[in-house]
């Protein structure tokens, strides 16, 4: 028997009105917490990657990620994060020598505050901090300085993510820039 049926009408108008109420309140928490995101209206695009040296085991190289920011990107730029993706070992970097800079490589301008971390060792993950948000209408370029150039030629990845301007930043993966190292000569050895 379906003991539904024969509930009283106060209680089963209790019953939607609780559902009502919860749907509702739901809508309004989710409307709450999307007017607190921060997130790109129109992505960043990443223009370029390149670097100094692209022999392997050169000392002394610069990789250069330049990034553009749409005018109507809705939101300044705060932090990127470059994951190496693909590659046959892992580059460590000096950190502490990480820069940034309005412009590209062969235009630089106003140099930007930034702070490099890794959570393994110097190696990518790379979260690169900007201590004044960059505003819409911007290039800018990182550069990262590596310990050395990886040992083996291969075509290295990286992956590039960005991150609006606030406390609950919506992450904007712009895809992946290629570095092609060479392997002139082998038999080089200079010691790591």
């Amino acid at each position: 028997m379906n003991n539904y049926k024969y509930q009283s009408f106060p209680l089963k108008l209790a019953v939607n009105l609780i559902i009502i109420i919860t749907n509702f309140l739901g809508l309004a928490k989710a409307e709450s917490i999307a007017e607190e995101l921060n997130f790109f209206t129109q992505p960043p695009i990443l223009v370029n990657v390149t670097a100094t040296e692209i022999n392997v085991w050169s000392l002394g190289s610069k990789y250069y990620f330049t990034i553009a920011i749409p005018e109507n990107a809705g939101a300044s730029l705060e932090k990127v994060v470059i994951t190496q993706r693909r590659g046959v070992e892992d580059i460590r970097y000096k950190l502490n020598e990480t820069f940034a800079f309005i412009g590209t490589p062969n235009n630089k301008g106003e140099r930007l505050n930034v702070e490099a971390t890794s959570e393994d060792n110097n190696i990518a993950p790379i979260t690169i901090n900007f201590t004044n948000p960059i505003p819409p209408g911007k290039t800018f370029t990182i550069g990262l300085v590596p310990k050395i150039n990886p040992g083996f030629g291969d075509t290295y990845l990286f992956g590039i993510t960005v991150f609006p301007m606030g406390k609950n930043s919506q992450e904007m993966y712009l895809g992946v820039g290629r570095i092609n190292f060479n392997q002139e000569n082998p038999l080089r050895f200079p010691g790591r």
